[in-house]
């Protein structure tokens, strides 16, 4: 006979057997789970710590955080001291002829942007309407 309205019943706890467990394929859905054996507290008890379990525990503390931030930062100014003072020596090197041609081409350079993006042009909200 079936449950009718207002009747009470006996829930099951669905927990995979452990031949279906070893078949499961990574990344499916019941990867990983394992049965649960014991009484029905028992296994209520072991899916309740499952379920309040840290998912993504910290893989490191703050300070490890700034000591690794501080490395990556001291890093980056040695390669930027290096930079510049290759840049340094580069333009020491440098002919007066030299200098010249590569300031004409920088302002030639920029004069073509300033073609290619004249004054207002940008995000203004009006750009439907052309003037």
């Amino acid at each position: 006979r079936g449950r009718g309205r207002g009747e009470v019943g006996i829930h099951t706890i669905n927990v995979p057997k452990a031949s279906a467990v070893a078949s499961v394929q990574p990344g499916r859905l019941n990867a990983g789970r394992v049965p649960v054996e014991g009484t029905v507290l028992e296994k209520r008890e072991a899916l309740r710590e499952g379920v309040f379990r840290n998912s993504n525990p910290a893989t490191m503390t703050v300070q490890e955080w700034g000591e690794v931030e501080m490395q990556r930062y001291d890093e980056q100014q040695a390669a930027t001291l290096v930079a510049q003072a290759e840049g340094a020596a580069q333009e020491a090197s440098m002919t007066a002829d030299e200098k010249e041609e590569r300031a004409r081409m920088k302002a030639s350079s920029w004069d073509d942007w300033k073609d290619e993006h004249p004054k207002g042009a940008g995000n203004k909200g009006d750009h439907y309407f052309k003037r």
